[in-house]
C-alpha cells in the first residue's frame, strides 16, 4: 500500500514511542523511511531498534528547537529520497519543572516551549518545506485542527 512512498518520523524515542509503532506498520506497509533523533542517547535507542527491523533506514541527527539542524535535515532528507510523501510528527517535550505540580503553576517560558517542541516544529516545517507535498499525521486532535486550518488558510496541497 505504501510501496514507493517516502516519509521521515521524528520522535522514536524507545519501543514503547507511539513513533515506533507507527514506524513498524509503515515499514510493513512497504514505506522507506528516515528517522530523527536528539543527542547521543536517542541515536543509540534508534540505532538499535532499525538494525534488525529496518536495516539501511536513514538516520538524521536533529534538534528541532534549532531551525538549522531542522532544515539540514530536510536537504539531507530531500538529497536520499526526491520527495517526501509524509512526516510523523511525535515528539512531546516540556521543560522538566513544567512536568510536576499544577497546571496553573507552569511558567509562561516552560509552556512556551512545550507548545514549540510538541507541536509547532512539524507543522511549520511541513508547510514552507521543500519537499513534499505530503501528509502530515499528528497525535493529538488540537494540533490535527490547528494544522488543518493552517493548511486550508495557505492552500496548501497536503492532507491530513
Amino acid at each position: 500500500m505504501l510501496q514507493n512512498k517516502s516519509g521521515i518520523i521524528f520522535g522514536v524515542a524507545n519501543k514503547r514511542s507511539i513513533a515506533w509503532a507507527t514506524a513498524q506498520a509503515l515499514h510493513e506497509a512497504g514505506a522507506r523511511l528516515a528517522f530523527t533523533y536528539q543527542g547521543d542517547r536517542l541515536k543509540e535507542n534508534v540505532e538499535s531498534l532499525t538494525k534488525d527491523a529496518m536495516p539501511g533506514s536513514l538516520l538524521l541527527p536533529c534538534d528541532v528547537t534549532k531551525q538549522e539542524e531542522v532544515d539540514e535535515t530536510f536537504q539531507r532528507v530531500g538529497k536520499e529520497f526526491g520527495r517526501l510523501d509524509f512526516l510523523i510528527h511525535s515528539i512531546a517535550y516540556a521543560p522538566r519543572e513544567a512536568l510536576g505540580g499544577e497546571y496553573l503553576d507552569t511558567s509562561r517560558e516552560a509552556f512556551l516551549t512545550a507548545l514549540e517542541v510538541s507541536a509547532r516544529t512539524g507543522s511549520q516545517r511541513l508547510l514552507a518545506g521543500p519537499v513534499g507535498p505530503g501528509s502530515c499525521p499528528t497525535n493529538d486532535r488540537w494540533r490535527q485542527h490547528r494544522l488543518h486550518d493552517l493548511l486550508w488558510r495557505r492552500k496548501s496541497h497536503c492532507r491530513l
